[in-house]
Order: C-alpha cells, then structure tokens, then sequence
C-alpha cells in the first residue's frame, strides 16, 4: 500500500490522498490509515483496478469511475481485488473541518 498525499498528512484535518493498492492489500493490514472511532466523512473515487469495500455488513465492488461516501465512523474494510495494483482517490473529511470547509479555498498544483 502507497500512499501520497495531496494535501497534509493530518488525519485530523481535511486530508487527500492518491492510494495505490497492490493486489490482496487491505485496509486492516494500515490501521494507521483508519483509526477506530473517527468522525466525519470518507470519499474514495477508483482511478483504476477494481476495489471491494466492505462497509457495515455490505460489499461493494467498485470499478474506475466509480465512488463511494460514507460516515468514517462506519466499520469498513478495502480490499485490492483486481490482478495488479488499484489506484483510488480517497478524501477524509473531520466532522470538525465540515463547516469551514466552504468557507475556505483550496488549490493544489501537483500533476499526476
């Protein structure tokens, strides 16, 4: 599991993140990358390879293109399904930071 961040490595504050999964790497093996009992909001957006998710006693399957939202607070696990590497998009977003959110701009230069 690779993972570049786009903006600070604060997971306490809003943070995204390009993720590059290599093939049977899950979540559960970086529980650094979702602690227990975190509040607000996960995005992930699949860029390519096939991604399952596991989110509250559901699977989902995800292809590129697809996406998924939900409350971070939510047991989940991601898993790399596809034969070779799974690159994905993934924004956190702190409970706290959602109202200033909109209230500030965000730019960011890095080319992928």
């Amino acid at each position: 599991w690779v993972q570049y961040f786009l903006t600070s490595r604060n997971l306490d504050a809003l943070s995204v993140s390009i993720n590059t999964l290599h093939p049977g790497a899950t979540s559960d093996d970086s529980p650094e990358l979702n602690p227990p009992f975190q509040k607000g909001y996960e995005f992930g957006l699949v860029l390519s390879g096939k991604l399952r998710v596991d989110l509250s006693g559901r699977t989902y399957v995800l292809n590129p293109g697809d996406s998924i939202s939900f409350a971070a607070d939510q047991k989940h696990t991601l898993i790399n399904v596809a034969g070779g590497d799974t690159e994905v998009l993934w924004v956190m977003v702190p409970e706290y930071e959602q109202r200033k959110i909109m209230d500030r701009p965000s730019i960011c230069t890095n080319k992928i």
